[in-house]
């Protein structure tokens, strides 16, 4: 339906347009009585009559004029309001497509942001973004020959990443008291790749989780190097076991390559 209809003009709202009717009275009212001064009461009635015809035919064409005049207004109004309509209309799909936009650009942000994230995090697994591991002693399983008590060690990796190489050389690093002692400084007591490890780091919780290993020690000072993918570090080890011979307390210093202190316990 058309909420601005045209406007039609039917026969019986025909009319004279304003001026023309009053025109035409008021040359009877001069023509008449300078030639037809003498007439005839009928003649004069007629022409009375056709003055009132004119002046109702002049109201009349004012009347219409003014309701004209108002439909054609109420038209031009109905008209811009459409077009004004429309235009709102079309800003708000303007709108609606900028949103469609923006949410298609955030979710490309958000894509390429866990495009970047994950890409960062299989290179941080490939070029070890410096994670590391380390040796500490957990259990006592045993005496050496030389009574001293034999500790079970583990191997830790505190990072959040996997690591993928964990090489460990382990060497004494006691006090020299012979030349035997000097001597067992320069020979590794253990060499073993422990690597692949999964990440130790439990999240939301302190500490770390560790596995073992086949590496045993007596109670004693150890110089652990440490070789990852990429990354070397340098761990100083000692083992505490109590007199109860249950016990086993751990010092550990883990450090770079550049002499930066990275892990330490207690």
């Amino acid at each position: 339906m058309n909420p601005c209809p045209e406007i039609i003009h039917h026969w019986w709202q025909w009319h004279l347009s304003v001026g023309v009717a009053i025109g035409l009275l008021a040359g009877i009212g001069v023509i008449v009585p300078w030639f037809r001064g003498n007439a005839r009461r009928t003649e004069k009635a007629i022409w009375t009559l056709l003055r009132f015809i004119f002046v109702f035919e002049e109201i009349w064409a004012i009347h219409q004029s003014q309701v004209e005049h108002d439909e054609e207004q109420h038209q031009s109004w109905c008209l811009q309001e459409q077009r004004f309509q429309q235009i709102a209309n079309k800003a708000d799909q303007a709108t609606d497509t900028a949103k469609v936009g923006v949410d298609k650009m955030k979710h490309l942000v958000s894509s390429a942001q866990h495009i970047s994230s994950t890409t960062q995090e299989a290179l941080n697994q490939l070029t070890g973004n410096g994670e590391y591991c380390f040796l500490s002693a957990r259990r006592v399983v045993g005496r050496d020959e030389h009574g001293k008590l034999l500790v079970e060690v583990m191997v830790a990796n505190p990072g959040p990443l996997p690591l993928d190489v964990c090489h460990v050389r382990v060497r004494y690093d006691g006090l020299v008291m012979s030349v035997e002692d000097e001597k067992r400084m320069f020979v590794a007591i253990a060499d073993e790749q422990l690597g692949p490890m999964p990440p130790g780091k439990i999240p939301g919780k302190k500490g770390y989780r560790g596995q073992m290993t086949n590496i045993v020690l007596p109670e004693g000072d150890y110089w652990v190097n440490i070789e990852t993918r990429n990354d070397r570090f340098y761990e100083a080890l000692k083992i505490d076991a109590a007199a109860n011979g249950v016990t086993v307390t751990n010092s550990i210093k883990v450090q770079n390559d550049r002499g930066k202190v990275v892990y330490r316990e207690p």
